[in-house]
């Protein structure tokens, strides 16, 4: 199941955008078609509560993530717009928060939004 997970995540991170909010809106639009195939919502609350269980057993799919959010901070660090955050913020906060909200949209059925990244 978690290789299956895995695969739903697995899409080019070379989005063509000339700012930093343009490439996180980018990010969390694929994060939210990643999330919104049928069984990935579900599989991943199971898959949350398994890794705190047997974290060892979950090592491929966490590292994943890791070269994920790796891939984001690299093409973040390439824009020629430096990205501002706020307060208490970074990114690995930022694509938590990113990653919920496109949870949340594929779950409700109501898209992200540009305005909804920018303010995060």
């Amino acid at each position: 199941m978690a290789e299956a997970v895995n695969q739903a995540f697995h899409f080019p991170m070379d989005f063509s955008a000339k700012t930093p909010v343009d490439y996180l809106l980018k990010f969390a639009l694929a994060l939210e078609h990643a999330y919104a195939q049928p069984l990935v919502t579900p599989a991943v609350g199971f898959l949350i509560a398994e890794i705190k269980a047997h974290p060892d057993a979950f090592e491929r799919p966490q590292q994943a993530v890791r070269v994920r959010r790796e891939a984001v901070g690299k093409a973040l660090e390439t824009m020629a717009e430096p990205l501002r955050w706020g307060d208490g913020l970074d990114l690995d906060l930022v694509l938590v928060i990113l990653s919920g909200l496109a949870s949340n949209a594929a779950v409700t059925g109501k898209p992200l939004s540009r305005r909804a990244v920018k303010a995060v």
